[in-house]
């Protein structure tokens, strides 16, 4: 069971080739859209009514970005500014 997160920010990065093999999303119930992130579309829902759920790849990677607390301008704004280091 996924308690209800309050103020929180999940950021997950895999590798794509293996992420590809696992990524599971629970969209039941949910409104679901795309939204550009840095020029990737992204694959945007909400969980459990409190989870904003975002997902994208770049062609190397996997980013799942969960966030809650937050609105959804900011957590778009946060999602835009990861960068590879």
């Amino acid at each position: 069971m996924i308690k209800k997160l309050k103020n929180k920010i999940v950021i997950i990065e895999l590798i794509f080739a293996i992420a590809t093999a696992v990524a599971l999303m629970n969209t039941e119930g949910s409104t679901v859209k795309f939204v550009d992130i840095n020029g990737y579309e992204a694959f945007y829902y909400i969980a459990h009514e409190t989870v904003h759920c975002l997902t994208w790849d770049n062609g190397d990677y996997l980013f799942e970005f969960d966030f809650a607390g937050i609105d959804y301008e900011t957590g778009i704004k946060i999602a835009e500014s990861i960068r590879k280091v």
